[in-house]
C-alpha cells in the first residue's frame, strides 16, 4: 500500500473539496464523493501526486460518474473551472 507524505494528503484532500464544489448538490452524495476520492488514489497511486494534476483527473471524471451513480438524473454541463488545464505530470512530489 503506498504511502504519502502530509503535504501529499493535504493536496489529494484539497483536490478532493474543490472537485465536490463542481458537482451539483443535489447530485453531491457520499458515494459520489467516494468514487471521486477513488479517483484521486489512484491518480496519486501511479504518482500524480500535484494538487493540479488530481483535480483535472477527477474533474474529468465527473460526467462518467454521475452517469453511472445516477443514470436518470440529468447530468447539466461541468462549469468551465471544473476542468482546469493538465499539466505535465513531471512536477511530482511523491514520497
Amino acid at each position: 500500500m503506498p504511502s504519502y507524505s502530509p503535504k501529499v494528503i493535504h493536496c489529494m484532500r484539497a483536490a478532493l473539496n474543490e472537485v465536490m464544489t463542481k458537482i451539483p448538490v443535489d447530485q453531491a452524495t457520499q458515494e459520489v464523493k467516494a468514487y471521486m476520492a477513488e479517483i484521486i488514489l489512484k491518480a496519486a497511486a501511479e504518482g500524480q501526486t500535484n494538487y493540479e494534476v488530481l483535480l483535472a483527473a477527477a474533474s474529468q471524471q465527473i460526467r462518467a460518474v454521475l452517469s453511472q451513480l445516477m443514470p436518470g438524473a440529468s447530468v447539466g454541463p461541468v462549469r468551465e473551472s471544473a476542468l482546469p488545464p493538465v499539466r505535465s505530470p513531471s512536477v511530482s512530489t511523491r514520497s
